[in-house]
């Protein structure tokens, strides 16, 4: 058991910061878990999964701090739940991840579900990486309860801002994941999900921003770094760039004449070339039946 001495050894302003930080997300967390219990109970077990991945991601959290090179204080690691990767994985530093990862996954996971327009995607979740900048500023700079080593590139006040943003895509990955996977297990299979999303910090991060982790334990100058950075940064807006083609892009206008609208899914059809046509044409197609359509192309071709 650690006491509290061992716990508030720092100054008061990390003693204040590293108790803030563990009341807020051990409460968050507690009310995650009651509120995936509620949408289980509706048959909605996505929230469970996230949560669950996101409490065994903290497993590999001393991993995801030596690719990132993240340090705690020495004055506020006294609680701490395991060294590897020479690195340690602190209580104060692993209660955030799992709220990170739940939430704005979850959140991923019901825009890519209810469709939300590409407008409304990148402003929400520009909005929470920026939250999340500030969020690790009051962390890094104000309450000195980690920081980050190495060589690290594209930094604002001493934070480097790649890392935040590559906290926010992951949890977006998740999301995408956990919304391809829905059509294929239903119910309880869905925690056949759980293996591959408590990766967590650990392995989605090397997907997103691969040549940034790349240079920052490579012995190189630091031009290469730089462009390395900023390699990182377009894989990362690249990779979510191209998840946002699960959306339903209701902010542009569809292509005049290819698409029909069935009810469903949006299906593209490729018209016979005829703007009179009885079976492709604009002014006659929601009045066939697809099968009819399909029918005269394959005739027509």
């Amino acid at each position: 058991m650690i006491s509290a001495a061992e716990f508030m050894q720092g100054s008061s302003l990390q003693n204040f910061g590293s108790g803030s930080v563990l009341v807020t997300f051990v409460i968050t967390i507690v009310a995650l878990v009651f509120w995936a219990i509620v949408e289980w109970r509706n048959h909605r077990p996505q929230l469970a999964v996230l949560v669950i991945s996101a409490l065994l991601s903290c497993l590999g959290d001393a991993g995801a701090s030596m690719l990132v090179m993240l340090r705690a204080a020495p004055e506020v690691s006294g609680p701490v739940l395991y060294r590897a990767f020479d690195a340690e994985a602190t209580l104060v530093t692993s209660a955030p991840f799992p709220v990170y990862l739940s939430t704005v996954g979850y959140l991923a996971y019901r825009a890519f579900e209810q469709r939300w327009t590409r407008r409304r995607f990148w402003l929400v979740f520009s909005s929470i990486v920026f939250a999340d900048i500030a969020f690790e500023y009051l962390m890094l700079r104000v309450f000195d309860l980690y920081s980050y080593a190495g060589n690290q590139t594209l930094q604002l006040f001493g934070l480097p801002l790649l890392w935040p943003m590559t906290y926010v895509a992951t949890s977006v990955l998740l999301g995408a994941v956990l919304y391809l996977l829905r059509r294929y297990l239903r119910g309880r299979r869905m925690l056949l999900a759980i293996p591959m999303l408590a990766s967590g910090y650990l392995g989605f991060p090397l997907l997103l921003c691969w040549p940034a982790l790349v240079a920052l334990h490579a012995d190189i100058g630091p031009v290469p770094r730089l462009i390395a950075g900023i390699a990182g940064v377009g894989c990362l807006v690249t990779t979510v760039y191209a998840l946002t083609s699960l959306l339903d892009r209701t902010d542009v206008e569809p292509a005049r004449g290819r698409v029909a609208y069935q009810g469903g899914p949006r299906v593209r059809e490729q018209s016979c070339g005829n703007p009179r046509c009885r079976y492709c044409g604009p002014a006659r197609r929601t009045g066939v039946s697809p099968a009819l359509r399909r029918c005269h192309r394959r005739r027509t071709r």
